[in-house]
């Protein structure tokens, strides 16, 4: 009797991004009712979700090579707001890697962005220090994610948003992740409220010298 053939890598690989997306679609619908009670007790719960939303972006995007570190490096989350919301990333990522990478979470100062962030979580009092947008990045290839409404549309790339007060959704601006060279999948958008405008398309190859940078 022949032998099973393999199992073809790609369906294996394509499974596990279902798994993922099923696990992302269940963070979002999570209601944020409930106990713990008391307005303390509803900000940690939030907290939590969107710290375990935050890791899981970093499964539904790519960085430019360049942007990378070294194999033996961890990617960096940088927080910039209160620390409850630092300590529920920490312990979201505790144990866990990304892209072949280790994950470590650093508390920042927005205004001061460091060269080594990869994903930038911002809370809605920094968003609101720093005019109602995104710090400037300076050409770096960082993720930046902030909480509120609007937040995407103003210059920011995915924002979190508590509906009703019961569920998490999140606004995704496609143009803004990729003019950072970041490649974000089709999963993520299609779970996501588009704002901004898309990116422009890479020009038409047509045997002339092109100019800038290759399209991705």
């Amino acid at each position: 009797m022949p032998p099973h053939p393999p199992r073809h890598r790609f369906g294996v690989r394509r499974r596990a991004w279902g798994s993922s997306c099923a696990i992302l679609s269940l963070a979002l619908a999570y209601t944020l009712a409930g106990p713990p009670a008391g307005a303390g007790g509803l900000r940690a719960k939030a907290d939590h979700l969107k710290a375990a939303f935050a890791y899981k972006l970093t499964l539904f995007v790519t960085w430019p090579s360049e942007a990378l570190p070294p194999e033996d490096e961890p990617l960096v989350l940088c927080v910039a707001g209160r620390d409850t919301l630092r300590d529920a990333l920490g312990e979201a990522v505790a144990g866990r890697t990304a892209h072949g990478h280790g994950l470590e979470v650093r508390a920042i100062d927005a205004r001061r962005l460091p060269d080594t962030c990869h994903v930038l979580l911002l809370d809605d009092a920094t968003i609101g220090a720093l005019g109602g947008g995104a710090p400037p990045l300076g050409g770096r290839a960082v993720l930046v994610v902030g909480e509120g409404a609007g937040f995407a549309a103003r210059g920011g790339m995915i924002g979190l948003v508590e509906r009703d007060r019961h569920r998490l959704g999140f606004e995704v601006n496609r143009g803004a992740i990729e003019s950072a060279g970041i490649h974000v999948r089709s999963q993520l958008l299609r779970l996501g409220t588009p704002v901004g405008e898309a990116a422009p398309a890479a020009p038409v190859n047509t045997g002339a010298p092109a100019a800038g940078r290759e399209g991705r």
